[in-house]
């Protein structure tokens, strides 16, 4: 609400400029707001603001992390600055504080405010570090949990219809590949055929030139399905440093490019809105575990830091759960 009434103040104090203000007395007005706007980014920055802080702060994720998470970063800050203010001191901010930013944030992003609240309490952490502050305000506030659905996954006869609709036969190997690998799709469109070892029958994932999410290099052995794309892909192959899937200039595909390809055909397969890209890497995981594969494994196959991550992939059987509950009926 006092955002909105700035707003309307300001808009305001223009018409006001526009309509009394010669030229001249405009001009002044300019140079007095840049020496404003000069000293109070000097003050700012010299100062323990929530401005300071996020420009520090975003450097330090730009130069760690990736991308993706540095664009979460400066989204979850800017929510703080905007409820703030950017010359709010972080040391003023306290737990009470923060259990209020809880409830503002949750009713403007009612999915997505758990995001924002880990975030910035990873951020006041490091905030702790530096010694910025004594205590991190967002410790002690608590998120209700939310309830965790097992992630949609497909079976080798639901991925031939979204393939028949498919236009383009290197689309359609993009998506056997993530199917057949649990390849995400970054991993797809950066993979080179020195990364396919057609003897050891082997693709290696991540190297000097490619980072994987967690950075960590895995092994994935060539299936016999991919094993007979491989074989007619390589025999146009030019040169080892080539990306295996490309366009005809040899250059990648973008992302953004491919998960649309496979939404486009998704839709035109009649499939539910629910599946998309990354459909196929969960399919790859949860295929694997109906067939008893242990999770120890699927957690080396998916390149997961941790086995609680690939518990998610834990199915059991209908049939099994079926049979375990007709043991009632033998019962007197």
């Amino acid at each position: 609400m006092l955002k909105i009434l700035k707003e309307k103040l300001l808009m305001e104090n223009l018409q006001y400029i526009q309509d009394n203000y010669s030229i001249e007395d405009i001009t002044k007005l300019v140079s007095m707001l840049t020496d404003i706007k000069k000293e109070k980014t000097n003050v700012l920055t010299n100062s323990l603001t929530l401005y300071k802080f996020r420009l520090e702060y975003e450097a330090y994720i730009k130069n760690t992390f990736s991308p993706k998470y540095l664009k979460s970063v400066k989204l979850s800050l800017k929510h703080l600055t905007d409820y703030f203010g950017e010359d709010w001191k972080i040391t003023t901010i306290g737990v009470k504080d923060a259990e209020d930013f809880k409830l503002y944030i949750k009713e403007r992003a009612p999915k997505g405010f758990v995001v924002y609240l880990r975030t910035l309490k990873a951020a006041f952490n490091m905030a702790v570090d530096w010694e910025l502050i004594e205590k991190n305000p967002f410790t002690k506030i608590k998120i209700k949990k939310i309830q965790r659905e097992r992630p949609e996954f497909l079976l080798r006869e639901e991925l031939q219809p979204i393939l028949d609709k498919t236009d383009g036969k290197i689309f359609q190997d993009m998506f056997l590949f993530s199917f057949y690998t649990g390849a995400r799709l970054s991993e797809v469109v950066n993979i080179k055929w020195r990364n396919i070892d057609m003897e050891r029958k082997i693709i290696t994932i991540g190297d000097c030139e490619f980072t994987t999410k967690n950075a960590k290099t895995r092994i994935v052995p060539i299936c016999e399905q991919l094993n007979g794309i491989f074989l007619k892909s390589s025999a146009n192959l030019k040169a080892e440093d080539q990306y295996v899937f490309c366009k005809s200039n040899c250059f990648p595909y973008r992302k953004e490019y491919i998960s649309k390809q496979f939404k486009k055909s998704c839709r035109a397969a009649g499939i539910s809105e629910r599946i998309h890209f990354h459909t196929l890497r969960h399919s790859f995981g949860t295929n694997l575990s109906l067939k008893g594969t242990p999770l120890i494994t699927i957690k080396e196959l998916m390149g997961h830091s941790s086995i609680i991550v690939t518990q998610i992939y834990c199915h059991t059987n209908l049939e099994s759960m079926q049979k375990a509950i007709q043991t009632f009926d033998n019962m007197e």
